[in-house]
């Protein structure tokens, strides 16, 4: 992170890191295989009353192996106070498990089911695989 402080046109560096190289090298992989879709606003259901979950189903694409899935959440309104969100749970080739936590305090159970319902919150996801 380089911090810096302006004058009068003029940059005076106050800090700037060393560069340190990283301690293991990995290799990238590359998958070949690959498939994503919308998951509807319609799937969504209260978890209890400050959080929401929804089962995405993945069956669509028969994927031979659990692949890695990755989301991100589309809508009209309102989805920045969302989170916790991109965490996967309970994944396997035809399914996976999200949560959402609401970090607007004028949500609470059924309010915030339906706020995900008139903010049309639906989940685009996508799944890599070998």
């Amino acid at each position: 992170m380089l911090s810096i402080v302006i004058l009068p046109s003029i940059f005076v560096y106050i800090y700037a890191p060393k560069y340190v190289a990283p301690t293991t090298v990995t290799t990238p992989s590359t998958f070949t295989n690959h498939c994503a879709s919308v998951s509807s606003k319609d799937n969504w259901q209260l978890n209890d009353t400050t959080t929401l979950k929804m089962t995405v189903d993945t069956s669509i694409c028969q994927f031979s192996t659990t692949p890695l899935y990755f989301i991100s959440v589309a809508g009209t309104g309102s989805h920045f106070c969302l989170t916790g969100y991109g965490g996967i749970y309970e994944s396997t080739k035809s399914s996976f498990k999200i949560y959402a936590k609401s970090t607007c305090n004028y949500w609470n159970g059924t309010d915030f089911l339906n706020a995900a319902y008139s903010n049309a919150w639906d989940i685009n996801w996508m799944g890599f695989y070998k």
